[in-house]
């Protein structure tokens, strides 16, 4: 049995050449690309404000709280209380859908 086809081979190169192409695309940035032409020193920094400068201004989607395994218990020391996403006021979290346990804890967890 012959399992060589030119055909499926062909689609699959061209599929792998497309989607490497479209990643390096989005590589370099036209910010960088001018500090580079000014003599200017491409830094993180600069890098970061070229990525800040093409994100959208929307709000970020929140995650499940299944996906953040959200527990209504601390873990240690660790409370959603102490974390620097958590909203006092309506005991809710910039990153997790729903409210939140005071007492909580989730693995986006972050010191305030």
């Amino acid at each position: 049995m012959n399992t060589h086809d030119p055909k499926r081979r062909s689609v699959l190169m061209g599929t792998l050449a497309a989607g490497t192409a479209f990643m390096l695309f989005g590589c370099g940035s036209k910010q960088e690309e001018a500090a580079v032409e000014a003599g200017e020193e491409a830094t993180p920094e600069t890098a970061q404000n070229a990525a800040a400068s093409q994100m959208p201004d929307e709000p970020t989607p929140k995650m499940s709280q299944e996906g953040a395994l959200y527990q209504a218990e601390p873990l240690d020391d660790r409370k959603c209380q102490d974390c620097g996403n958590f909203i006092a006021e309506s005991k809710t979290c910039k990153l997790v859908e729903g409210q939140v346990s005071e007492e909580g804890y989730c693995i986006l967890w972050d010191w305030a």
